[in-house]
């Protein structure tokens, strides 16, 4: 709420002041009297203006001796009134009252002196403090509003007795109940007593004009306010107190701004100390600054606002308060002073009448108690602020901050949408409660996961949170689109928008990113962007496979931060810069592991390394990397004992690391699987592995439960039961590997890895089917190899080999870099059932040929060696079983070439010494090769020739007769041509 909002209650502003208000009824007493001597004819002339001395005993004492008339004790307790001297005007009528003279004069001539008391006491009881709430008002031991107006009540009630009919009584009495006023009951009072004093004395007081236009405005009557405030003007230019004021906060609430300014520049002109016309120019710049934050002009205006008020709250004594608030709105921007500005508030909340003022001064020491980290004190002041005005907005989402600052935010969330229910449009408050529910939901997703299940498979309640802070954050930025200029909040908006559609719709997520980043080059001017928005955008990209387009995106972060650091000095800048530049390095060095550039990431995490001893992940991945490579041997790859090394190293340095340990565990699976049988997997290095972990570590680390259930799961697959116990056995072990999963699951409900290792358990139980659907939940938001591998077994055993095939071919080409052994084998595979189950050559040439690609990556690997002779084998087998008139003698001659090949192969495997099959089994197979299968491809080539040589001639002798047809129907056509001629 702007503060020129004040206008719409502030009875002190509107041309009221009960100081004066007597006086201007009264015929105008001349600035000099003379004061008779009672034993002499001479007189004692008195100026007013400027004899008054300041101490009124003696001159009470003169007038006491010389038993002066009523008149001249009023006049003079008029004069100091003039002044601004209130407790000697006081002391002057007290005086009178209790002079001989008056006391021998009847009550009719005592009225005047009560009637005046009790004006002083009102004009006193508009400057007094309310409270004694800061320190200065409290070491003054001032009286209090309601002690003056105590004090005027006794007197307007004594003066009512004597004269209840006599105007100034009833001009009093309206005003007395205008200032009391809480009621509509009580403006009607105040508006009877002004329409009774205009009866008694016609149109001749103007403060009864006055006390009617204040009570229409109350009333939010505006045009009926500003016609009496306009009459009063035009009866009398120069009166006091101003109805310019009166006109131009009546123009404010009808709209016109600009009109309400000009009234107030002229009460200005012709007092430019008048406090009320000064602190509504304050405001009226107050208000034309913040309509544009974004403006020029801004600083200028707010600069004009803040002079007016500072004249208004200098004038006034540092009473005005409403010239306080304002002071206490720019001290508080400064973010230095925050004490003054908690003083300045309580000095405000003593001497303001109105709880809009008291609100928003309550509200300015919550802001500056909330500043300074006192919450409890913050909590409290804006808890008063909105006692004080129950539709302050700005207190309500201060308590919503304090109550998230405790950690309530069950309370905060109700809090906000209270607000949002009662202020629709309440952008902060949207904004706040948006946010609440994201972090309510990035909190309850476990980080682990890069991409989950579908939302389904969420808590209903997470879920919701999530909708919901979707659709308060845009809307919010619909709210805020039409406000000039750009804010960082806007782009912190986007980019939290953008991390809740990463989960589920990833190019949303890269759209609102891309809306942060075009609107940091706008705040920019077209220049850098802040690089960790393009991490994240590069992250987004990376997710999608679009390496190239992330790569590029990383390397302009990295640039971006080299050319900041050449920029600054500062220590903390340069630590900020160094860890962003790092963060980013690592994902490079991940997106070229990806993309298969392994030396270059090799490059990268070893530059990190070197930067930075501790940053584990690096170290981390080059383990993983060397590991990876000794597998595969080959010139200038490390050993298997120097990546071991390396992962020792690891341990030792960071036992406790569950990646250490994770990365240790799958060092264990890949190259130390000598499974003891089932009956003892206890003993499995691997389970006792993964059990020190679960048991002395972490019990939630998912990684370790998911490896367990991956263990059970292998396990019960490598079982063969021969009876009905050890089949329950079997089944028990897949049962143990599930409950792993399914704790998985409770921590994590996003676990695609713990949901396909529940799939992989239907599938083991050959509920393929039912894999299936799960596998392909999985492969939609699981962004990993084994997602398509997965799905790929389970349709290869549901014999559907086109998606299969193509669930294997994404696979290998787009996370292996089309060099996978193990995937090439897969494809081999399907290819070869496929060949088989349909009778295709063409399919089981396929197969040989991924089969040889295998082999081509490991030119040792006798199982390699084994799959392609086994093939070359198959080819000659179903070219043996397809119809005639499907083959050729090319394809059964370049079966007998492969066969021979497959011959040889087998008697060098079965030659090994640790071959993939029995010898004797290798050795009879290729014994079948040379004796049968030789026989049977030598017996079908010699018919395939036959076949064909028949199949030419039958062709030939076709050829023939159309030929001759030919010639005969055009010979018989010549004939016709030539009798006709």
């Amino acid at each position: 709420m702007s503060q020129a909002d004040y206008t719409s209650q502030s009875y002190d502003n509107m041309g009221l002041d009960s100081g004066d208000l007597q006086y201007q009824t009264q015929p105008v007493v001349a600035n000099v009297i003379d004061i008779p001597l009672r034993d002499d004819q001479e007189v004692v002339t008195l100026n007013l203006d400027t004899d008054l001395p300041d101490d009124p005993t003696e001159l009470c004492d003169l007038l006491e001796n010389e038993e002066a008339g009523r008149q001249f004790w009023l006049a003079i307790g008029t004069a100091y009134s003039k002044l601004g001297k209130i407790e000697e005007a006081i002391e002057v009528i007290m005086r009178g009252l209790k002079a001989q003279s008056v006391i021998r004069g009847s009550e009719s001539e005592r009225t005047p002196f009560h009637a005046c008391l009790a004006w002083l006491y009102l004009k006193q009881s508009r400057e007094a403090p309310r409270h004694a709430l800061s320190q200065s008002v409290a070491a003054s031991k001032e009286k209090t509003k309601d002690v003056y107006q105590q004090l005027a009540t006794q007197e307007l009630n004594t003066s009512m007795k004597m004269f209840p009919s006599w105007p100034i009584n009833l001009l009093a009495r309206g005003v007395w109940t205008l200032l009391r006023s809480t009621t509509a009951e009580s403006l009607d009072a105040a508006s009877k007593s002004f329409d009774e004093t205009i009866k008694q004395v016609a149109d001749s007081n103007l403060m009864a004009f006055l006390g009617r236009a204040r009570i229409l405005y109350a009333k939010e009557n505006y045009k009926g306010a500003l016609k009496l405030y306009q009459q009063v003007l035009a009866a009398q230019a120069d009166m006091q107190p101003d109805p310019r004021i009166g006109i131009g906060m009546c123009y404010w609430k009808l709209g016109y701004k600009d009109e309400a300014r000009l009234a107030w520049e002229r009460s200005l002109e012709l007092d430019p100390e008048n406090t009320s016309a000064n602190v509504l120019m304050g405001l009226y710049f107050q208000d034309k600054a913040f309509q544009n934050v974004m403006s020029p002009d801004f600083v200028s205006l707010y600069g004009s606002a803040l002079q007016y008020s500072q004249k208004a709250y200098k004038n006034s004594k540092q009473k005005l308060a409403l010239a306080g608030v304002t002071l206490a709105s720019y001290l508080f921007s400064k973010k230095q002073q925050m004490d003054t500005v908690i003083k300045l508030c309580e000095k405000v909340i003593d001497y303001t009448d109105l709880p809009a003022i008291a609100s928003d001064a309550y509200f300015w020491m919550a802001r500056a108690y909330h500043h300074m980290q006192n919450y409890e004190l913050a909590m409290s002041c804006y808890q008063k602020s909105r006692a004080a005005k129950s539709d302050n907005v700005l207190a309500k989402v201060g308590m919503g901050q304090i109550q998230i600052i405790n950690n309530d935010l069950t309370e905060a969330k109700l809090t906000f949408e209270k607000i949002i229910q009662e202020h629709p449009k309440c952008a902060e408050g949207m904004l706040l409660l948006g946010y609440l529910y994201a972090a309510e939901y990035t909190q309850q997703r476990n980080p682990n996961s890069v991409i989950g299940l579908p939302a389904g498979a969420l808590d209903k309640t997470v879920v919701s949170e999530k909708a919901k802070a979707k659709v308060l954050l845009e809307r919010y930025l619909k709210l805020v689109e039409s406000r000039p200029g750009i804010s960082n909040t806007e782009i912190d908006v986007y980019i939290t928008l953008s991390r809740l559609y990463e989960d589920d719709n990833i190019d949303q997520a890269m759209l609102c990113l891309e809306q942060a980043i075009e609107r940091q080059k706008q705040i920019n001017d077209g220049g850098s962007v802040n690089p960790r928005l393009l991490n994240n955008m590069a992250v987004l990209h990376y997710h999608k496979g679009q390496y190239d387009v992330a790569r590029t995106l990383f390397q302009s972060a990295l640039t971006s931060i080299a050319n900041a650091g050449e920029q600054t000095d500062a220590a903390q800048d340069k630590d900020g810069s160094e860890s962003l530049l790092i963060s980013l390095t690592y994902n490079l060095g991940r997106l070229e592991e990806q993309a298969g550039k392994i030396e270059e990431a090799k490059k990268l995490f070893t530059g990190i390394e070197e930067r930075m001893q501790g940053y584990i992940d690096a170290k981390l991945r080059l383990c993983y990397l060397a590991l990876n490579e000794s597998e595969e041997g080959g010139e200038g790859r490390p050993t298997l004992e120097q990546a071991v090394a390396k992962m020792q190293d690891l341990i030792e340095t960071d036992s406790s690391n569950l990646e250490v340990r994770a990365l240790h565990g799958w060092y264990l699976h890949q190259h130390q699987r000598k499974r003891p049988p089932a009956k003892n997997v206890n003993e499995d290095i691997e389970h006792r592995h993964y059990k020190h972990t679960l048991q002395y570590y972490d019990k939630h680390d998912l990684y370790s439960l998911i490896a367990m259930g991956n263990i059970y799961l292998t396990n019960a697959r490598e079982m063969r039961p021969t009876n009905e116990q050890d089949a329950d056995r079997r089944r028990k072990t897949y049962e143990k590997a599930v409950e792993f999963f399914d704790k998985a699951l409770l921590l994590d409900p996003r676990s695609s890895y713990a949901a396909q290792g529940i799939a992989i358990a239907l599938a083991e139980d050959r509920k393929f089917n039912k894999a299936v659907g799960i596998f392909g939940k999985v492969r939609e938001t699981l962004n990993d190899v084994s997602a398509y591998i997965n799905l790929g077994h389970c349709l290869t055993e549901l014999k559907n080999y086109t998606r299969a095939i193509e669930c294997y071919e994404i696979a290998l080409n787009r996370f292996q870099g089309g060099k996978n052994v193990q995937t090439m084998m897969c494809l081999g595979r399907v290819w070869l059932q496929r060949g088989i189950d349909e009778l295709s050559l063409d399919a089981v040439k396929m197969s040989l040929t991924y089969s040889k690609r295998a082999l081509a990556l490991q030119p040792n690997n006798l199982a390699l060696k084994f799959n392609v002779a086994f093939c070359q084998f198959q080819i000659a087998e179903v070219i043996r079983r397809i119809p005639t008139n499907d083959r050729k003698v090319a394809d059964i001659e370049s079966a007998a070439v492969g066969l021979e090949d497959a011959i040889v192969a087998l008697q060098e495997i079965a030659g090994e010494k640790h071959p993939p099959y029995p010898p004797a089994e290798i050795q009879q197979r290729a014994t079948m090769g040379q004796n049968t299968t030789r026989r049977q491809l030598e017996r079908l080539l010699a018919q395939q020739k036959e076949y064909e040589e028949k199949s030419e001639a039958k062709l030939e002798a076709a050829r023939r007769a159309r030929d001759n047809n030919s010639g005969n129907v055009s010979g018989h056509l010549t004939s016709v041509a030539s009798v006709g001629a």
